[in-house]
């Protein structure tokens, strides 16, 4: 499969780094719900007309989703009249999740390589679906 030419190479938005500041910065620790969160927040932001009180609730007879009914798996956003991004949006906001999830991973990684007890660590290994992604193999 043939990698997808660029849209756009202006900057997306900037989400923040998870844990990286504060306690956080100096924990052996992941964590991507803030940036997930983050990326929520910035959506949500681009229809302003919708706000996050409106979220989940009914439009057009449909019954409101329950607060006790789970997301579908990959779908924290849901509603009827969801937004609509273009190709270009999409890849931005994609780009700039990206940049942030791989600084978070990078940080995390040098800040454990850098333990006394890891000094004699050659290298690390990536395994998984996370190996096949090169801007993460590159760092």
């Amino acid at each position: 499969m043939d990698p997808l030419p660029p849209f756009d190479s202006k900057p997306g938005p900037k989400f923040p780094i998870p844990m990286s500041t504060g306690q956080h910065a100096h924990q052996l620790q992941f964590s991507f719900s803030g940036l997930l969160s983050s990326v929520e927040r910035y959506i949500l932001k681009l229809q302003p007309t919708t706000s996050a009180e409106q979220v989940g609730q009914s439009t057009a007879g449909s019954p409101a989703r329950s607060a006790k009914t789970p997301d579908p798996p990959g779908n924290r956003i849901q509603r009827e009249n969801a937004i609509e991004l273009s190709e270009g949006a999409r890849r931005a906001i994609s780009r700039s999740f990206q940049t942030a999830a791989i600084t978070h991973l990078t940080q995390k990684i040098a800040l454990a390589l850098s333990l006394p007890e890891l000094q004699d660590v050659q290298g690390v290994v990536v395994s998984g679906g996370v190996a096949s992604n090169q801007a993460l193999r590159t760092e």
